[in-house]
């Protein structure tokens, strides 16, 4: 049985369990509770939830056996006809139409296209860094798409969805 269902930084370490929020008096804190199995309590780690984000595992393990949390970057490495290798990596998300995790497979990663992690990856899925430690691997939009930057934002929004 696995008991990590969360991870989130704690002093800029990775910390895994369960998610606890103290409302209490005011006070709005995010803990991750892990299980201390010598003293049959759980370790309460207070976590920085609004620079670091918390994630929850997809219960899905890639092919070294780790287990992928949301957020994590799926790794594609694609040979070409000519040999040469292009790495992508894809964000993993959770799709709330459709109930399942996928991978953000849309240009801008706008979650305007969305693929369930199994069906692109099957079982090779490989996780490589993470949107938190990573963000560079973030596509980011060049000045040609954003010079009509309402436009541009508008045609993205009506395509996805999303208010940009």
């Amino acid at each position: 049985m696995i008991n990590t269902h969360y991870r989130a930084k704690s002093n800029g370490l990775w910390v895994f369990g369960d998610l606890y929020n103290n409302c209490d008096r005011g006070v709005n804190q995010n803990f991750i509770v892990r299980d201390n199995e010598e003293l049959g309590t759980g370790d309460h780690i207070l976590i920085d939830s609004y620079t670091t984000g918390i994630s929850i595992c997809t219960m899905v393990k890639d092919r070294n056996g780790n287990l992928i949390y949301e957020g994590d970057f799926l790794r594609d490495d694609d040979t070409l006809e000519d040999g040469e290798t292009i790495t992508s990596f894809y964000p993993v998300v959770y799709n709330n139409t459709t109930g399942c995790w996928c991978i953000d497979n849309s240009y801008y990663n706008n979650h305007s296209h969305l693929v369930p992690m199994i069906d692109y990856f099957g079982s090779d899925m490989l996780i490589d860094g993470n949107i938190f430690d990573n963000p560079e691997r973030l596509p980011k939009m060049n000045f040609d798409d954003i010079k009509d930057g309402y436009e541009v934002n508008k045609i993205l929004s009506d395509e996805s969805g999303m208010p940009f």
